[in-house]
């Protein structure tokens, strides 16, 4: 394609400009299978606080559930049974107080996963344009209470706007407010009315949004060649994620006093989310085609999804979405991560 184009990042309005071809991200460290103790240094000792502690413990068994190498490969072999779902899209588009703020280019990610949930048996899906966070609170507790959970397999939540750091998400009004990771998980682990029926169920968040104003890239090698494989962009431990959403994933590890009950049922359990991009970074949005994420989220979805579960399908799209890209220094870049307590196969199809 000639002449230039437009890519607009998903933080408060900022955007960036790329002439010509696009350029190259960093390699995922979290969701991809990488050895978690040679990764990060022990973090516990004195200088750490008894909340402190209890944190990095209960992480610590979180990734050998469920983000371990040893973890993903001994999945079991009977899958989640998937024949029906529904969708939930939140679309935030225009900021009427700050037009600066407006995500052109997001109707054909909306369009995408419309066709997506259509795709997997999901029906129609229910969409949202342009919600302030107390809307967005709203439409979430209510979807997560009113469905018939009962008498559909799994649940899928996409929200495309602005966000920032620590997993936040901004809404279409005041930018002082924001939707924490937290919020967004818990309207679904409520063990009351139709929402209980969820429960054993699969939950997935699928998230286009900054997570920060970092530039996701390094400068490239002197004769301007891609990076390579090795070549890895450092990002914020699997263990900070856990942090930001602590309230809710550390349910999805039991207690030492709970773990001789066999009835124990985690409300964190059989939880997946996707990030269009790495913590601290920068996400992106073509003008004209939509964000790469939910291009190749879907396109994987739509064509490989009786062969690969979802987490092998990640797998194909950070790769598909770092290949849209090459390395220079202050470009863009995008990688995408996931963090999952899913402890069966997923398939979507």
């Amino acid at each position: 394609m000639s002449g230039n184009i437009t890519y607009n990042f998903n933080n408060q309005g900022n955007t960036g400009r790329m002439v010509g071809a696009p350029i190259h991200g960093g390699t995922v460290t979290l969701g991809d299978t990488y050895n978690y103790a040679q990764n990060h240094p022990q973090t516990t000792g004195p200088n750490l606080s008894k909340e402190d502690q209890e944190r990095h413990k209960a992480f610590e068994e979180f990734f050998k559930k469920y983000l371990a190498k040893d973890a993903i490969q001994k999945l079991p072999s009977k899958p989640y049974k998937i024949k029906t779902g529904k969708m939930l899209i939140i679309n935030n588009e225009k900021w009427p107080n700050n037009p600066n703020c407006d995500r052109d280019g997001t109707n054909l990610d909306r369009d995408a996963l419309m066709a997506l949930s259509k795709h997997i048996d999901f029906g129609e899906a229910i969409v949202k344009e342009n919600r302030t966070v107390k809307q967005m609170k709203d439409d979430l507790n209510k979807f997560a209470t009113e469905q018939n959970w009962k008498n559909l397999d799994a649940a899928i939540v996409c929200v495309m706007s602005h966000g920032g750091e620590n997993n936040v998400i901004y809404g279409t009004g005041n930018m002082d407010e924001k939707l924490e990771m937290a919020e967004l998980l818990h309207a679904f682990s409520q063990q009351t009315g139709n929402c209980q029926y969820l429960q054993g169920k699969p939950k997935i968040f699928i998230i286009q949004a900054c997570r920060g104003k970092k530039f996701d890239n390094r400068a490239a090698a002197s004769d301007g060649a891609n990076m390579g494989e090795s070549d890895k962009i450092e990002f914020e431990s699997a263990e900070s994620l856990f942090n930001s959403a602590y309230a809710f994933f550390a349910d999805a590890v039991p207690s030492q006093e709970s773990k001789a009950d066999s009835n124990y049922k985690s409300q964190a359990a059989d939880v997946l989310v996707l990030w269009a991009t790495g913590w601290d970074f920068l996400a992106w949005r073509n003008t004209r085609s939509g964000s790469y994420f939910i291009e190749e989220l879907t396109k994987a979805i739509m064509d490989n999804s009786e062969e690969l579960h979802m987490v092998e399908l990640m797998e194909h799209v950070i790769k598909a979405v770092k290949g849209r890209f090459q390395a220079g220094k202050y470009k863009a870049g995008e990688c995408p991560q996931f963090l999952s307590s899913l402890d069966r196969k997923l398939y979507l199809m």
